[in-house]
């Protein structure tokens, strides 16, 4: 389970940049397998966009603060560390209003964390996320 925000701007009608921050709040497992999983992601995005409906796919370069539990019985604690991953997102955004929309995302995320004593631990995962969002029009529509 993540919190999640994102800050986003047109640089034309088809193409944005967007940062984006995942907050790791719980896995709702007994025993979790990761203590901390929280990113931040910063890209590209391409739109598809047609009167109030809003398709997109980016990809988004991201640091992720990673730390996984105990992983076997030697009872090791690893520290937290920042590591490099890679994101392609895509997903939906319909405005019900000049300034407010719903959207879904879905994100591949790519990465891992290195030097457990089994090896680098891949922390490979689909994320998706939907909400209430809200736009402020910083130019005029053209």
């Amino acid at each position: 389970i993540y919190v999640s925000g994102e800050l986003e701007y047109f640089l034309e009608n088809k193409i944005s940049v967007r940062g984006d921050g995942l907050w790791y709040r719980d896995s709702q497992q007994d025993i979790p397998f990761l203590k901390q999983n929280s990113m931040i992601f910063f890209g590209a995005l391409y739109h598809f966009s047609k009167k109030k409906h809003d398709l997109f796919i980016g990809i988004q370069p991201g640091a992720i603060l990673s730390q996984p539990n105990m992983l076997d019985t030697s009872m090791v604690n690893y520290p937290a560390q920042i590591n490099p991953g890679i994101s392609v997102i895509a997903g939906y955004t319909f405005y019900v209003w000049d300034y407010c929309n719903f959207f879904l995302n879905a994100r591949y995320l790519n990465t891992k964390y290195v030097g457990t004593s089994k090896g680098p631990l891949h922390l490979d995962e689909i994320i998706f996320s939907a909400g209430l969002g809200f736009q402020i029009h910083t130019r005029k529509k053209s």
